[in-house]
């Protein structure tokens, strides 16, 4: 199935919060992939990116075709204000001999948390990971992509096992709550994903490179929780190559497999820039919020290649 790229830009004075996306993220589960799919690491997903190049951070959904449609409809929703528009594929582009690539995991079990939106105060959770990408010099360019699954119904049995379980005294004659059971019960409570976490950076050379995708890496430590869990590097040691085109694919493959985010998780993670990031540098902003168009305007799309011929088409513009 062919994917459409889409990227998407949000007035500077967008007051959408990361609520928006996490409402986002909980309308989009009703992906389904058969098993063998699911088996060949080819399950159906949606790919959400950050990107940097030519100085400017800009923001990617990457859907198959036939699931666009619902999305936009999903995605509007939640920014009314958001521009949507199709483009080439911006990583075809880019020279990647001296790339340094590597994914996010989670470091404890999957029912731990992370520090989620809701724990932050005054401080939007994506301002580290931008500040970063704002710094970056005129040779860099970097990619944090998100693809995500929808966990199946019982991906969270072990945990609620766990949670019935209990854990033994210290005498060892009985079984007292988990104690990190609040923990885990907020984090199975709501809507999951299969969760892909890739990282790529490009520098001046090799080291640079290296040294880059680290950096990108330490700005997730603010969603590291105390009790819970945190995200970690790592870096394909064998089948490089494969890794890196699945990077290209926006593939699962090479994901941890049971590496689980819930709809608040990803929405610290993934979530349209609004005007407390404002003063970060090299944000692609979208302009004011596009209209209605003229009933009478020509337009382009659905018409025949003769029909096209009788308009004197001399300009593209954006309306919603």
């Amino acid at each position: 199935m062919e994917k459409q790229i889409l990227e998407i830009k949000v007035p500077k004075e967008s007051e959408e919060t990361p609520e928006a996306a996490s409402a986002l993220f909980a309308s989009l589960s009703n992906i389904k992939s058969s098993l063998l799919a699911k088996l060949a690491g080819r399950e159906k997903c949606i790919t959400f990116e950050i990107a940097l190049f030519q100085q400017i951070i800009r923001f990617y959904a990457v859907v198959s075709s036939d699931f666009e449609p619902y999305f936009i409809s999903q995605l509007t929703a939640q920014y009314p204000k958001a521009i949507i528009s199709r483009v080439k594929d911006y990583l075809a582009d880019w020279s990647l001999k001296k790339a340094s690539f590597g994914q996010l995991v989670l470091s404890k079990s999957y029912y731990y948390p992370l520090k989620i939106y809701k724990d932050f105060q005054d401080i939007d959770p994506l301002s580290s990971l931008l500040g970063t990408l704002a710094k970056a010099g005129p040779d860099d360019k970097a990619l944090i992509q998100i693809s995500i699954s929808p966990a199946g119904s019982g991906y969270a049995s072990s945990a609620r096992k766990l949670l019935d379980k209990g854990v033994p005294t210290p005498d060892g004659e009985h079984t007292r709550g988990h104690p990190q059971a609040n923990l885990i019960q907020q984090k199975i409570s709501q809507k999951a994903f299969k969760t892909s976490i890739k990282l790529l950076a490009v520098s001046v050379d090799q080291n640079a490179g290296s040294s880059f995708l680290n950096h990108l890496a330490g700005s997730f430590g603010n969603l590291t929780s105390g009790e819970g869990n945190s995200l970690t590097l790592k870096k394909p040691k064998i089948s490089k190559n494969n890794f890196l085109a699945s990077i290209l694919k926006r593939q699962l493959k090479y994901t941890p497999r049971y590496q689980f985010l819930n709809i608040e998780e990803l929405a610290t993670i993934f979530h349209l820039p609004n005007e407390n990031l404002s003063k970060i540098k090299n944000i692609s902003w979208g302009g004011k919020m596009a209209g209605e168009p003229p009933e009478n305007l020509p337009i382009a799309l659905g018409l025949t290649e003769e029909q096209k011929k009788e308009i004197n088409f001399f300009a593209k513009t954006e309306f919603r």
